[in-house]
This record gives structure tokens, sequence and C-alpha cells, in this order.
């Protein structure tokens, strides 16, 4: 998918951003390291949901890892990128309240594929 991207945006010369979403836990459960995991997941399918429901149609929204997720803003740039993850973590932020969980950001501009 990237690499379909990747040449669509050499192509047009457009831009596009590729967004990394990371999930820090800071151990609401730690005597009880499954009851731990099964929060973790319940709250990393809450940010799946609003992230789903949160950007556009032709956003793409991927679990990278236990705590990650990948989002890919084609056409769009890193303003809008940034305000569009934005607006949709102050969300889960909001209904997370008062959790021991830190959400980190990481933004890149995707680069066209020669």
């Amino acid at each position: 998918m990237y690499v379909i991207q990747s040449r669509t945006i050499g192509r047009l010369g457009i831009c596009a951003h590729l967004c990394l979403i990371t999930l820090q836990d800071h151990s609401k459960f730690e005597s009880d390291k499954e009851k731990n995991k099964q929060y973790m997941e319940k709250v990393m399918h809450k940010i799946q949901a609003s992230l789903c429901n949160g950007l556009r149609i032709g956003d793409i929204v991927s679990r990278f890892s236990v705590n990650q997720f990948v989002v890919l803003l084609p056409t769009c740039n890193y303003e809008n990128a940034v305000l569009a993850i934005d607006r949709v973590l102050r969300k889960v932020r909001y209904s997370l309240n008062s959790t021991n969980f830190t959400i980190e950001i990481s933004m890149e501009e995707v680069t066209p594929k020669e």
C-alpha cells in the first residue's frame, strides 16, 4: 500500500504523511500482567475505532504492533495531518481521562518512490 501511495505522490506531485501512534503503558495493573494486557487491548480497540471513524475515507489505518498504529494520510500537508491526528486523539485522550497511558505521535512526509 505504501509503495502504491508513494508512486502516486511522485506522479501527481502531491504530498502525504505517515504517522506512527504509540501507546505507552504506565501499568495501571502492575501486579496482574494478564489484566494489564486485556486493558491495553481494550484501549487499543478504542483508539482504532476513533481513528477509523474520525479520519477521511481515503486515509489508511493499520495496527503496527501491540501498542502502535500507523496512519497514512494521502493528499495532506503537514499542518493538516497534525490537526487531523490531534483532533481524533483528543477525543481518545478525553475518554481515557485519568488512565496511565501516554499517546506519542511521530509524523513524516512520504517521499516519492523512484
